[in-house]
């Protein structure tokens, strides 16, 4: 009897926030899992957790896979994701024969703490997985000594080389993903990847071959795409090689992609971006405080990176690309430090869509999360209740000034000065709603919310 190859990405018991509760987000990292596999398996299928509940997926996977032989392999994408993870296992192991692989980078680095949470995984994966995942599957002997397994450290990572969205259950309520680059290496003290080399970007021709094949799959032209990479910082032979593909084959699809809020790119390239498609950038900002910006690591010279930002964000309102500038309240976060994001955002208000503004929060109870929060003490900053949390999720107190509640407050609030519901919809659509969400939709669920919970204004 062949095996069955059935990976899921696990999703959400409750949503971060209210309005969050639509939103689905590709895992492209397990898809592009699958799509390797699928080289030397049959029998792959993918489902997006963010479109079940764990009891409706295992009613599904019951239906289709009972008395079969099936590997079960489950991405926990995020600390968010683990309850569901938990309470989707569970279930495995109550209603399906199975054995299970569970992997996720950024959640699964603590031996302890996964051993202990996870009880009900055959196997555990730290790391990135494609090098040894076929080996897991077929029961090497070596590397099947240990429940727990930390993947080898890749030096250098090598992209997904592509998709394969007929692996995905449902692909066409999702929109599609492509990986353009891995890593980012900037230092940055929040970031996850800042000793992370960056990658090159994938060549323009694989790219635009990708948008092709999808479109074609989707049947829609039109059809928008998320570019895939830590910071997004092409060259100029890259962009003019892009640029004339992209033309060549007469495409109308656009895309959304992330990046620094100091990139060096020059307005000539930011046109012919624009011309390419580029619709949306996801703008790492992060303060525009100089104290916090140097106590993020996030730049040695604060007052040039705040003039470069500005620069790129007014280049990209006037080719019409959106900008929605991302925000992170951080450790030593006082009214002072805050009003002088406040004043660049109002100085800037006209020029970029929208906002998205968090409170830091630490993750993970290894010895980074334990070693950052001693860091930040110094700023004055503290753990809620006192310690590192061991759910993974620590939230802080960023000063004296300002409580963990103060800033979730802070946070809906400088979101919503700045950003109103349409903006909110448009950037959300672009990328985060399924492609049947409509705007009726949208009008339905936000006013179920109270409006003291909504990060824009009601205000077109």
């Amino acid at each position: 009897m062949s095996s069955n190859y059935i990976f899921v990405s696990a999703g959400m018991l409750k949503k971060k926030k209210k309005h969050q509760e639509k939103h689905v987000y590709l895992n492209y990292a397990i898809l592009g899992l699958a799509t390797n596999l699928k080289k030397f398996k049959n029998n792959v299928i993918v489902y997006q957790g963010d479109l079940f509940n764990p009891e409706d997926l295992i009613k599904l996977l019951v239906e289709r896979y009972k008395e079969k032989d099936n590997n079960i392999l489950i991405s926990i994408p995020s600390f968010f994701a683990v309850s569901w993870g938990l309470e989707f296992i569970n279930l495995l192991r109550i209603n399906l024969k199975c054995k299970i692989i569970i992997g996720g980078r950024w959640v699964l680095s603590d031996k302890t703490w996964a051993l202990k949470t996870f009880v009900n995984a055959d196997t555990i994966i730290n790391g990135q997985v494609e090098g040894i995942l076929t080996k897991v599957l077929e029961s090497d002997k070596e590397i099947q000594k240990s429940k727990y397994i930390d993947a080898p450290v890749v030096l250098k990572s090598e992209l997904f080389d592509r998709f394969d969205y007929t692996l995905l259950y449902d692909y066409e309520k999702i929109l599609p993903s492509i990986e353009v680059s891995r890593g980012c290496g900037m230092g940055c003290g929040f970031c996850a990847d800042k000793n992370v080399a960056a990658t090159n970007l994938k060549s323009p021709f694989k790219i635009i071959d990708e948008i092709i094949d999808i479109s074609k799959l989707y049947n829609d032209r039109k059809l928008h795409f998320y570019f895939e990479a830590s910071i997004f910082n092409p060259k100029d032979k890259w962009i003019n090689e892009f640029y004339e593909l992209y033309i060549n084959h007469n495409l109308k699809n656009k895309w959304r992609c992330e990046t620094r809020a100091d990139i060096n790119l020059k307005e000539e390239n930011i046109k012919l971006l624009a011309l390419s498609g580029l619709k949306v950038i996801d703008l790492g900002l992060e303060s525009a405080s100089i104290l916090q910006l140097k106590r993020m690591k996030k730049t040695n010279n604060p007052q040039r990176y705040l003039e470069k930002a500005q620069k790129f964000i007014r280049l990209c309102s006037k080719y019409d690309i959106w900008v929605k500038i991302n925000i992170l309240l951080y450790p030593g976060e006082t009214e002072e430090t805050l009003n002088e994001t406040i004043k660049f955002l109002e100085s800037n208000q006209n020029y970029f869509k929208g906002l998205s503004v968090y409170p830091t929060i630490i993750y993970g109870s290894d010895k980074y999360a334990v070693n950052f929060l001693r860091e930040i003490e110094q700023y004055g900053a503290s753990s809620l209740n006192g310690t590192i949390e061991s759910n993974g999720i620590t939230k802080l107190n960023l000063s004296e000034q300002i409580n963990f509640d103060k800033s979730k407050q802070l946070s809906i609030n400088i979101a919503k000065k700045f950003m109103s519901f349409n903006d909110y919809f448009e950037l959300k659509s672009f990328s985060y709603f399924p492609r049947n969400y409509t705007y009726d939709n949208f009008i339905e669920h936000i006013y179920k919310i109270e409006e003291r919970h909504l990060p824009f204004s009601l205000d077109t």
